[in-house]
């Protein structure tokens, strides 16, 4: 199968009709991620599909192709695909694996202080799977000997605020950039929160299917220099 190389497929050529609701996804972009090949020698047996939001689980989709006027889409020996034409199929179970944390490190220390402490100070999480990229939500941390505080995320600024950015569009990446300075509500043996400082809680994080992620699971959330 490939796609002319002029004519390639719109989301307006798509639609899915979700079998047990009234409100269907829709088509938002065509190949974006695994393109259609646009010619006999570049022909595959698949290109991808974006929708407006995640399928619900173990639930029956229709998918029609409603447009080929223009032979977009042939077969390797340059027959055409008739249209409109459907396809039934059901979506899988859901996911209630929590991701966890694979690598935490500082991204920037502003100073003057080498804490974790003035506005600009910033340290980045990987987690096992795509999130939901919600820029809300709040970040505990505490230091080796007790000092502890609760990042905001919100991107505005003030004291404990902080805008929580993800690498778009895999969103397995957030970087986390204080907008003010940290103030601690606990303190340790030793005045603010030093480096190396552990995430002990994330709330209003999860990936795409909502799971909050397992911390003390994690192999890595230890926020340090690497």
């Amino acid at each position: 199968m490939y796609c002319d190389s002029l004519l390639q497929p719109a989301p307006g050529d798509f639609t899915i009709d979700d079998q047990s609701s009234s409100t269907d996804p829709t088509v938002t972009a065509v190949g974006d991620t695994n393109a259609c090949g646009t010619s006999r020698s570049t022909a595959d047996s698949s290109f991808n599909l974006r929708l407006s939001r995640n399928l619900a689980n173990n639930t029956s989709y229709v998918i029609t192709i409603t447009n080929n006027a223009d032979d977009e889409i042939q077969d390797a020996a340059n027959n055409t695909l008739n249209t409109p034409t459907s396809v039934t199929f059901t979506s899988g179970a859901g996911d209630f694996t929590p991701p966890t944390m694979t690598d935490a490190r500082m991204s920037n220390n502003a100073g003057p202080s080498s804490d974790f402490v003035e506005g600009g100070d910033s340290f980045t999480v990987t987690f096992s799977e795509e999130m939901n990229a919600s820029t809300t939500g709040t970040i505990s941390i505490q230091d080796q000997d007790g000092t502890s505080a609760t990042i905001q995320c919100s991107a505005v600024s003030g004291a404990n605020q902080a805008d929580c950015s993800w690498n778009d569009p895999t969103n397995t990446v957030m970087t986390v950039s204080l907008q003010g300075t940290l103030a601690t509500t606990a303190n340790g043996s030793t005045f603010g929160l030093q480096v190396p400082f552990n995430i002990t809680s994330l709330t209003g994080i999860t990936d795409t299917t909502g799971n909050p992620p397992n911390v003390l699971g994690s192999a890595d959330r230890l926020v340090d220099y690497e």
